[in-house]
């Protein structure tokens, strides 16, 4: 009723939200007929609605192919489900004009939407109604607040439900895609390990002769290891800053000149760039952590293989032979 609207419209005055009349219809263009889910905007309260100041009704992209409809064309639009009192067996409709042509890349959209004023829809209905509230940039703390307000104004009338409950299956495709990554990530990550590993044995073993006149000179065994730890430090940050950097001159030309790397077929054509602070330290640790774990297991290993000094002692009698 109007006087259950003025009042949601005084409730959520201070929310970022647009009041609609959403309905199935038809929409006729000369001979071409098609279902539309049509969006019945009220102008006054439509302020986040990019389409609620339209003179007449904005089309996807694909129903107005299928319709053949330019911008400026006349259209009906008619309502199977209400009829006149007098002729029961003709649909009501009303003649809009076409005020623009969207193309959003998603077939569902394209294909079966169009938006245009509230009125149009109620002078089809005779009635002053809505039947939908769209909260945009809404926080999950403030949904027990406006479900209190709605019961208290339309109690028992309506049902709240978040972009992720009508979205389910996106999401699912959303979390199976991060875990994919994940899974990915976790294997990219062990065989990293197993190549710091074995590079980092492989030079231990290679400089046996240069440790070994560390030692003769007089250098103690834990300044020997110290200083083969020191080494792992340094060429750990030093690779995994290059990377870093070489990752974000990357990120900059994909951002700057990489718009349009996929096909059309996409809807995300280009590649999403997000370079915050937080990303930049992650990429720095986490490989800067894993570098550092698996080249201390290294030299590990290389001392649990027998003593530094047995690992010389050997090496020196090799050279003496």
């Amino acid at each position: 009723s109007g006087e259950e609207m003025t009042k949601l419209v005084e409730a959520f005055a201070s929310y970022n939200l647009s009041l609609e009349y959403e309905a199935e219809l038809l929409l006729k263009h000369d001979t071409f007929i098609q279902p539309v889910v049509f969006h019945g905007i009220w102008k006054e309260f439509g302020r986040t609605h990019q389409y609620s100041q339209a003179d007449g009704v904005v089309l996807g992209g694909d129903l107005a192919y299928k319709l053949s409809a330019i911008i400026g064309a006349d259209l009906e639009l008619i309502s199977p489900v209400h009829t006149n009192t007098f002729w029961e067996d003709i649909p009501r409709y009303t003649t809009v004009n076409v005020a623009n042509i969207v193309y959003s890349n998603v077939p569902e959209v394209d294909g079966f939407h169009a938006w245009g004023q509230i009125h149009a829809i109620w002078e089809i209905i005779r009635e002053q109604r809505i039947n939908r509230l769209r909260f945009f940039d809404l926080h999950k703390n403030n949904l027990e607040k406006i479900k209190g307000a709605l019961e208290a104004i339309i109690p028992g009338r309506f049902s709240l439900k978040t972009w992720e409950e009508q979205n389910q299956t996106l999401l699912w495709s959303l979390n199976l895609e991060s875990k994919v990554m994940l899974l990915l990530f976790c294997g990219m990550s062990f065989l990293v390990a197993i190549s710091i590993s074995s590079g980092f044995m492989i030079f231990f073993d290679k400089v046996k002769s240069d440790l070994l006149s560390f030692w003769l000179l007089g250098s103690s065994t834990n300044s020997i290891l110290t200083a083969a730890k020191s080494l792992i430090h340094v060429i750990s940050f030093i690779s995994v800053l290059l990377g870093m950097i070489l990752g974000i001159i990357v990120l900059y030309l994909l951002e700057s000149y990489g718009h349009y790397l996929m096909p059309d077929i996409f809807i995300e054509r280009g590649i999403p760039v997000d370079l915050t602070l937080s990303a930049v330290l992650t990429s720095f640790f986490i490989p800067y952590s894993i570098a550092f774990v698996f080249s201390r297991l290294s030299l590990s290993f290389f001392k649990e293989r027998g003593s530094i000094q047995t690992k010389l002692l050997k090496t020196l009698r090799t050279a003496n032979d």
